[in-house]
């Protein structure tokens, strides 16, 4: 049954609309028959866990075979990697080089610097596979990472996205660029003086905190001492009586916070 938004507007059930389209798929199956249905719906999943199985193997042959994507790719598409016209000996030629010639014309040699060669790049391979896999499980971590830095810090999640944009910032093209996060720039030696000034503030942010917090601290517990001394004087015929609340006599402008506290009370919400 479609739901009624509250403009009165008919919006399809995400039942509805199942049944809609597997209907469509299927325009014989008696949607009304409950068990039909479902026995559909369990041959459509053994279908899907075969062809995942076949599809898992295919790139799984991909992988252990280096030269295979780029046959595979140029016997579909018909082009090869530059966009020219495929042709297969001329692939294998290009790909394996004069040891793939001298290996037909029977030089044992040249066949043992193939199947070198193979060796090599799938070992490349590999490597890179496993390296994503590390990088993705690293970036994983990082995020949880900072996750509990920023509930320890206290420091809302808006309040980062700054630090995140400096140090990732990377432009959709892959090139290089002036405005590239801190990461970038800094893996080609392309740091500026703002960089370093503001890796100094970040080595020096705790203690800085710290300081500001204590100076706050400070400052306010003096305050309110000489607002008690005042009134006591008052009292003694001495200064102006002076309200705590605002009446009595002129009132004193607040001390301007410093950057530090400034950055700090934004970072916190304070």
């Amino acid at each position: 049954m479609a739901k009624e938004t509250i403009d009165n507007q008919n919006v399809k059930s995400k039942r509805d609309s199942f049944r809609e389209s597997f209907a469509q798929r299927y325009p014989d199956l008696n949607m009304d028959d409950d068990e039909a249905v479902f026995n559909q719906i369990a041959t459509d999943y053994d279908q899907y866990d075969q062809s995942k199985k076949k599809m898992d193997d295919f790139n799984n042959m991909l992988k252990e075979n280096p030269h295979a994507p780029g046959l595979v790719t140029g016997l579909v598409t018909k082009k090869n990697a530059d966009g020219g016209d495929f042709n297969l000996i001329d692939y294998l030629i290009d790909e394996l080089g004069q040891d793939y010639i001298e290996a037909i014309n029977g030089d044992e040699e040249a066949r043992k610097r193939l199947k070198a060669s193979e060796k090599e790049k799938l070992d490349a391979s590999e490597k890179l596979a496993k390296g994503k896999e590390k990088l993705a499980a690293n970036m994983e971590q990082e995020d949880k990472e900072l996750d509990e830095a920023m509930k320890e810090a206290k420091i809302k999640p808006e309040a980062i996205n700054d630090l995140i944009e400096w140090l990732y910032k990377r432009s959709e093209d892959g090139e290089d660029h002036e405005d590239d996060g801190f990461v970038w720039r800094a893996i080609r030696y392309d740091l500026k003086k703002a960089d370093f000034l503001r890796l100094f503030q970040i080595k020096d942010f705790d203690k800085a905190v710290a300081d500001a917090e204590e100076r706050g601290y400070k400052r306010g517990k003096n305050e309110k001492i000489d607002q008690q001394k005042q009134l006591h004087d008052g009292r003694q015929g001495g200064k102006k009586n002076i309200n705590i609340n605002g009446g009595g006599g002129a009132p004193s402008l607040p001390k301007e916070k410093s950057r530090t506290e400034q950055v700090y009370s934004k970072m916190v919400g304070m």
